[in-house]
């Protein structure tokens, strides 16, 4: 009878220690950190600054660091249904306390894609010293350009971010970022602002390249190039080109001419010259720019102008700058002698 007694207390214990060891297991299981894979140079400490050997699926724990270095990506799995990589020279830790994580991006950019919404007693923030955002279920990624300032990209879902005692919602397809005056601004980007090392991504999973496109409208694998998106509102505008105002005081001759040149060497679009012939010989000529940010045309303040003036000894000529930065705008007058040379930008 005894030994019975002992046998069901023996077996009741061991059930009891296989209960908690099955609830310890899921508990780790849903906040495990590993670094899920390495690319280049990638570096990791510990808790104490201590170096720690990089291996794939290498465990991480509250208060470790990752760094990478030039040509280098770390991608760190939270766990199956939480992923972020880090992109070239980037540095960030990890502190987490129960179920409650948190990364602080000390510079760089990271990307997050969290698949499944986290349960109700979970919560994950990434962070640097004066932004905060709330992540539940979204994909987008944040860069530290500076110790001070971070920006946030949404593609997908929505997110909570606070700086100070300010607040703001963002959605997929706008960014946040913080002036110099401490505001929180929230603005559309587009697909063209998307890092190369977020395409890479993108690319391996047809699924997220559509629940993207769905939720923000960003056709990250086939980007509008801006050249044709400002050629088409050009065409717009050239079409019109008499329902402007060149601020001309002579009758004009109802002939119109534009030119392309582009304001930058890096310019995304040209910019459009749009030029009014007058009776006097003198041309007006408007400046117009399409914006990439904005997705739509901004036109200039000024008029210029250019052409030979039928009394008066005025020449007027107009040339891209042999930098490449704007238009050198050139006025002379005969009578005088008097001439001048500004820059346009």
């Amino acid at each position: 009878m005894q030994r019975m007694m002992r046998n069901r207390q023996i077996v009741a214990l061991l059930v009891a220690v296989a209960l908690l060891l099955t609830a310890c297991g899921s508990s780790a299981s849903a906040a495990a950190m590993s670094l899920a894979k390495a690319e280049g140079t990638v570096g990791i400490a510990d808790g104490d600054g201590k170096s720690v050997p990089v291996s794939e699926d290498r465990s991480l724990y509250s208060g470790y660091q990752v760094g990478t270095e030039a040509k280098s990506h770390a991608w760190i799995s939270l766990d199956d249904v939480k992923l972020v990589k880090m992109d070239e020279e980037s540095a960030i830790e990890l502190r987490k306390e129960n179920r409650n994580l948190e990364i602080f991006v000390n510079s760089g950019q990271l990307f997050f894609n969290i698949t499944e919404p986290l349960e109700e007693d979970e919560t994950m923030y990434i962070r640097n010293s004066n932004m905060v955002v709330g992540i539940r279920g979204t994909c987008g990624w944040v860069e530290v350009p500076d110790e001070s300032h971070m920006n946030l990209y949404l593609l997908e879902g929505k997110v909570e971010c606070s700086a100070g005692s300010q607040t703001s919602q963002v959605s997929a397809g706008e960014m946040a970022s913080m002036t110099e005056n401490g505001q929180i601004e929230v603005q559309p980007f587009t697909a063209k602002d998307v890092p190369a090392f977020i395409v890479e991504e993108v690319e391996q999973d047809s699924a997220l390249a559509q629940a993207i496109l769905d939720a923000s409208g960003l056709d990250i694998l086939h980007p509008a190039d801006p050249v044709e998106l400002a050629l088409e509102q050009y065409r717009t505008i050239i079409g019109q080109a008499y329902t402007y105002d060149y601020y001309s005081v002579v009758e004009p001759t109802g002939a119109y001419r534009y030119a392309l040149v582009p304001m930058t060497p890096d310019a995304d679009a040209p910019a459009l010259l749009l030029e009014q012939d007058t009776a006097f010989g003198i041309s007006s000529i408007l400046v117009f720019q399409y914006d990439t940010d904005s997705d739509s045309v901004l036109q200039a303040a000024d008029t210029l102008s250019e052409g030979v003036g039928s009394a008066g000894g005025y020449r007027g000529s107009l040339s891209a700058a042999g930098d490449g930065n704007g238009l050198l705008s050139t006025e002379f007058s005969s009578g005088t002698g008097m001439g001048s040379t500004s820059r346009t930008t």
